[in-house]
């Protein structure tokens, strides 16, 4: 019986440790919109930070491109989606609830995406 125990004690030291959720929003895009609690570019931004932190800048990019497209005058992508978004990462950095590296993609997509916006502009 103590063989058991020890085996199964062991297995557990063993395992593979839970992965690190680094979301720190866990309503979906659409309860926003349900719920009429949050503006659509409040809901933009804060969608952007998530994929900054997961690292998923492709998806990013896609999303701020999105917003541009779907009626968001640029100069409320730039000042209420773009700037409170880096504010945003800025201020988990200096908490400790981001890297260094989340806070140095998060300004290099960020640039990327307003080059881009800016190429696009009439």
């Amino acid at each position: 019986m103590d063989a058991e125990v020890l085996k199964q004690e062991k297995a557990s030291f063993i395992a593979e440790p839970e992965p690190v959720r680094r979301n720190f929003h866990t309503r979906r895009e659409t309860e926003h919109f349900k719920s009429g609690s949050a503006v659509p570019c409040d809901v933009f931004r804060r969608c952007f930070v998530d994929l900054l932190i997961d690292s998923d800048h492709r998806r990013a990019i896609e999303l701020i491109l999105a917003a541009a497209t779907s009626g968001i005058a640029l100069p409320d992508v730039y000042v209420r989606i773009l700037q409170p978004a880096i504010q945003e990462i800025s201020r988990r950095y200096n908490t400790g609830q981001a890297t260094g590296v989340d806070r140095q993609l998060a300004a290099t997509v960020t640039r990327r995406i307003m080059m881009r916006l800016h190429a696009d502009a009439p």
